[in-house]
Parts: C-alpha cells; structure tokens; sequence
C-alpha cells in the first residue's frame, strides 16, 4: 500500500511514507513526515510482512522504532505520530531492520555493537542476540521459512545463523566476481491462451502469517501461507497493531526559580557537556588505536 523513503537523513533523520494510489503531484499532500522522534540520522525502514499499516525503524542513536501508519496520511507540517513502541538493547547505532517471513510480528536489527537481535515487537521484548562478527554488518535476508539468517560482514564473511540458538551453521569467505561480463538468458513460452496458466504463475505470499512470534520463538517451523493468483489478490484493511512495550516516561524539566538554581543548572548542563566531549574524544582514540591494530594483524596475515 505505500513506499517509505529516507528524508533529510543528513540534517536529523526523518522518512516519509507515501500511498502507491497516490501519483504525480498530489503526493505532496498525502506525505507523512515521521521526524519529531529523530534526532540522529536514519539508517533503515521495514514494513512489517503482515500489517502493511506497521513499519519500523532504525537510527543512529541505537534505537529501534515500530509505528502505526494512519490510514488517511495528514499534511506534512502537522504529522500528529509518535511510535508504538520503542526497542532499547543496541549499544551503537541500528544499521538493518528485517521483518519475518513466516511469523507475526518478529523482527531483526543489526547494528554497530556488532551484533543482530530478535524481537518479539508486540511485546517489546529482545528474545535473542547473534554474535561473532568481527566489522560491521553489511546485510541480512532470512530463508524462506524464516529458520535461518545469513549475513554478511565487512570482514569478509557469509554467515548463517540458526537464529533460535544463536550459533553460526555455516561460514563461508565471501564471494568475488571473477568476470566482467553479464550474460542475459531469456526464454520463450511457445502458446497463447487466455487461461490462467499455473505454472507461469506459482502460489505466491498470502499475506497471513504462519507463526506466531511465541510459536517461533517455541522452536516451530512452517513454511508461508501462499494462495494463488489466479482470481487476482485484494490487500486487506487496516489491522490495528498495539504493542504492550513498556512506554518511556519522558523526564520532565524543572524550571529553576532562583539566580542560584539558574546558576545551578548552568553549570550541571556544563559539566554534563564536557563529560560527553570527553567520552567522544576517547572513544575517538579508541577507534583508532583499534584501526591500526586491525591494518597491523592484516598487514602481518597477507
């Protein structure tokens, strides 16, 4: 029912969502801005697999987000959304979000901790963490019945996680193109029919989900739900989504009354900007005392 695309996500992050039935022009007052809630750059959307009415979120401030879609989008300088629920557990910033294939309401995010995890979204709970990669994640894609991860990594690694019990099931050094060339193959159905023909045509995704989030999470596989194409497919409505996450209680702002309380947060709101200099400068070194380890161990292995 929509497209989502990155906006602005150089000056604060923000991702617009826009309806397919909307064209040319008239988009511009269909447009759904969701930026209150970001204030770091946006790396990643997903639409969840079986409610296109949800979508999540990724940024660079660790957080992951899950949003309801209004069914009549507003103007875009009044978007009056706030995310349904709001997943805490990434240490840096979330680079890929990734819906399930098969179950309700589960979703991957990876991030620069190094790490991918699982989450049940309906609940706001982290239900498993893969780990063992040594650079940053490149990309994620689930099989198709949603029992494996693979994953690729700067450091030059296909792996495929068994993603219920964390371990890697296979790791593969990652593929190179040893041709500059592309061969097209093509092929020709010899006949003409107004029929449907099923086997041009296989059973494609249904749109229900097969699982649900503790099912899958309970150790049970199934393969997708499909239907066929033959009579056409018809998107289904709105189907609400509420998350039983707990909410952040927002910290409320005192406002000082006195020149010694005015004083006084002056200089906490001071002490606390130099403290997170401070932490970003060593980090800083950090970073590059680990890049040159890592430029030393390559140097020394080739």
């Amino acid at each position: 029912l929509f497209v989502a695309i990155n906006w602005n996500a150089g000056g604060g992050g923000a991702f617009a969502v826009i309806p397919h039935k909307n064209v040319g022009k008239s988009y511009a007052i269909q447009i759904m801005l969701f930026d209150e809630y970001y204030r770091f750059n946006l790396l990643d959307t997903d639409f969840a697999t079986f409610n296109d009415y949800v979508i999540a979120s990724g940024s660079e401030d660790s957080k992951v987000m899950i949003w309801n879609i209004p069914e009549e989008l507003g103007e875009p300088e009044s978007p009056d959304i706030a995310p349904v629920a709001k997943l805490n557990g990434h240490g840096r910033k979330v680079g890929h979000v990734l819906f399930h294939p098969v179950a309700d309401n589960v979703l991957a995010s990876t991030s620069a901790d190094l790490t991918v995890k699982l989450w049940d979204i309906e609940k706001g709970q982290e239900k498993q963490t893969l780990q063992g990669f040594l650079d940053f994640i490149q990309s994620i894609s689930w099989n198709y019945n949603g029992s494996l991860l693979a994953t690729t990594c700067r450091d030059k690694k296909l792996r495929i996680f068994d993603v219920r019990s964390g371990n890697v099931v296979q790791e593969a050094s990652t593929y190179k193109v040893s041709s500059n060339t592309i061969e097209p193959i093509s092929f020709v159905v010899p006949r003409r029919s107004d029929a449907f023909q099923s086997d041009l045509f296989p059973p494609a995704l249904s749109g229900e989900p097969a699982l649900s989030a503790d099912e899958f999470f309970g150790g049970k596989n199934a393969k997708p739900k499909t239907i066929s194409l033959e009579h056409g497919f018809q998107a289904k409505g709105k189907k609400e989504f509420v998350s039983s996450a707990p909410k952040e209680e927002e910290p409320v702002a005192q406002t000082p009354k006195t020149e010694k309380e005015y004083q006084d947060a002056y200089h906490q709101l001071r002490q606390e900007n130099d403290d997170l200099r401070n932490q970003l400068a060593q980090r800083d070194v950090t970073i590059r005392a680990l890049t040159i380890q890592l430029e030393q161990l390559k140097t020394g292995s080739s």
